[in-house]
């Protein structure tokens, strides 16, 4: 199966996950182009003599890749750390 093929197979999928899984419905669009990027990475890992179905595979791969992408935004807001990377070259001499 080639990847168009198979994007276009789970691509509602992935929207509900980003839906399913984004802290706020303002953020959807930025959890919808993760979870194409744990589609490519699932894609990519999966081995068909596994024995289990590609969409199931695509859907635990990509729903624990979005979980984990937010688990780790909400420990930096905890923490106080800025997750916007420019903030830390703001330094004062």
């Amino acid at each position: 199966m080639d990847r168009d093929t198979a994007y276009r197979e789970v691509e509602q999928m992935l929207d509900a996950l980003a839906w399913a899984v984004a802290p706020s419905k303002t953020e959807w669009e930025e959890y919808r182009s993760e979870a194409n990027v744990g589609f490519c990475l699932a894609y990519n890992r999966y081995k068909p003599e596994s024995g289990c179905k590609f969409s199931t595979w695509v859907y635990i791969y990509v729903y624990g890749y979005l979980r984990h992408l937010r688990g780790k935004e909400q420990r930096a807001y905890k923490r106080g750390c800025p997750t916007d990377p420019e903030r830390f070259n703001n330094t004062v001499d």
